[in-house]
């Protein structure tokens, strides 16, 4: 299989030349070509495959309401997404943070289904950063629990075996994306 993605300015071609099929079965030749002025990726689907998230865990409370903070209503109204308003969004977002800071632990990590749970360091990182992005963004993020995410990451990065790995070799990679 050979595959091309091209993107052209106005004016310009793209040529498949018999030299760029060398080594093909001539009866095993197909090609397709797509145009469009937008990347070719249905972002309206994926965003509502986040809202579908059916378990209520860390990971999928944060990812499921990560597109109320980045999006507008004006935006899904523009992926044809109904019902977000942005009433229903602030609401949406509320109830998101307060779901996530019950997770929340003592020390500010973040366990995977409550704040009983084993403390899970990327997905700390995670619902850090969107804590972030929904403070900036405007929403209301409670300073004592921001303060303790926020120094929690800074503790995965400053104190050298803070996070727990499967693997010794592995710990420099979590220090990085923390």
């Amino acid at each position: 299989t050979r595959i091309w993605y091209k993107t052209l300015k106005p004016d310009v071609s793209f040529e498949i030349t018999p030299d760029m099929l060398t080594d093909m079965l001539p009866d095993t030749i197909y090609i397709q070509a797509a145009m469009d002025s937008k990347p070719p990726i249905n972002i309206a689907e994926h965003v509502e495959k986040l809202f579908a998230y059916p378990y209520g865990c860390l990971e999928q409370t944060t990812s499921g309401i990560y597109p109320h903070v980045i999006l507008s209503a004006a935006d899904f109204s523009r992926l044809n997404i109904a019902g977000q308003s942005d009433e229903d969004r602030q609401k949406k977002v509320e109830i998101g943070i307060q779901r996530l800071l019950e997770k929340q632990k003592p020390g500010g990590g973040f366990g995977l289904w409550s704040a009983q749970s084993r403390e899970n360091a990327w997905l700390s990182a995670y619902a850090t950063d969107f804590l972030v992005n929904a403070r900036q963004a405007g929403f209301n993020i409670p300073d004592a629990a921001y303060s303790k995410a926020v120094n929690r990451l800074k503790t995965y990065v400053r104190r050298h075996g803070s996070v727990q790995t499967r693997s010794r070799n592995d710990q420099n990679s979590y220090r990085a994306a923390a």
